[in-house]
């Protein structure tokens, strides 16, 4: 019975310290990936989409931080602050005064008034 504890509390130890090596052995490369994604993170680039309706009014909607926040502009050069806001199914940016962009695809209604919505296409 002696020999049994002795034999299993080697075995024990054993396995504590290899497991700890390869820990240690990690870390420096996780620590590399995060420095690296942190780099990436911290770019900015601007992105921009046009919009038309079936009228020919067109809107642009342009964004330095992948839509979390954008600024809309209408057919007269109005521009609108937008902020990202959940949606059912794919991207929707509110704004102040009812201010709307909600578009799935290629496709979206821009609401600048409760009165005055817009169904519009991507110009690609």
């Amino acid at each position: 019975m002696k020999k049994l504890l002795l034999i299993s509390s080697f075995v024990a130890v054993a396995a504590l310290v290899g497991c700890g090596s390869k820990d240690k052995a990690a870390t420096p490369d996780t620590a590399s990936v995060s420095a690296a994604s942190h780099v990436g993170a911290h770019e900015i680039t601007e992105s921009t989409v046009k919009y038309t309706t079936e009228d020919k009014k067109e809107f642009t909607l342009t964004t330095k931080d992948n839509f979390v926040t954008a600024t809309l502009v209408d057919n007269d050069g109005k521009s609108y602050d937008l902020k990202e806001a959940p949606a059912g199914s794919g991207m929707r940016l509110e704004g102040e005064n009812g201010v709307s962009v909600h578009t799935k695809g290629d496709e979206g209604v821009i609401e600048l008034a409760a009165d005055k919505s817009f169904t519009v296409k991507e110009v690609k």
